[in-house]
C-alpha cells in the first residue's frame, strides 16, 4: 500500500478533512512520502535504519529504495532477507507510530522505533535462518 501511495493519509482521505496537516510535525501536508520520508522525525529513524544496514543516503523516497534493492539486493541470501525485511518493518512501524500519535496521542520515540524495528528484524531473521550466527551492528 504504501509504494502505491495508497495508504489512508489526510490528504488522500476523499471527502477532505479540515486539517491535513502531518500529525507527526505538524509543519507540511501529510502524504505518504512525507510521512515516510520528509517528516524531520521519520527522517530521524531512516538516517538510523541506513547506517545500521549501510545503505546510501541518497535514497528519500520509497520507489528509490525500491528501485536501489532491484539494482543491488538480489537472491535469498541473508543480506538481502535482512534488508527486505528490514524496510517492511521501517515502514509499518512507522505507520503504526503514526496512527497511535493520532488516535491514542503517544509522543514520537524515534529510539523506540528503532529498537521495536530491530527487534522485529532479529527475530524474523532467527526465524528464516535458525541456524545461522547473526550478528549485526549495534549502531
Amino acid at each position: 500500500m504504501a509504494s502505491l501511495n495508497r495508504l489512508r493519509t489526510r490528504c488522500n482521505i476523499r471527502g477532505g478533512i479540515p486539517d491535513i496537516t502531518c500529525p507527526l510535525c505538524h509543519l507540511q501536508t501529510e502524504t505518504a512520502p512525507h510521512v515516510f520520508f520528509k517528516c524531520y522525525l521519520t527522517g530521524a529513524v531512516w538516517e538510523i535504519i541506513r547506517d545500521w544496514l549501510h545503505i546510501p543516503t541518497n535514497l528519500g523516497c520509497l520507489p528509490q529504495i525500491l528501485k536501489w534493492m532491484k539494482r543491488n539486493i538480489r537472491g535469498t541470501g541473508m543480506k538481502a532477507a535482512r534488508i527486505r525485511i528490514t524496510l517492511a518493518a521501517s515502514v509499518y512501524y512507522l505507520w503504526r507510530a503514526r496512527n497511535e500519535i493520532l488516535w491514542k496521542h503517544t509522543p514520537f520515540d524515534t529510539l523506540g522505533i528503532v529498537r521495536t524495528i530491530k527487534i522485529h528484524v532479529y527475530q524474523s531473521m532467527y526465524f528464516h535462518f535458525p541456524n545461522a550466527m547473526l550478528y549485526f551492528d549495534h549502531a
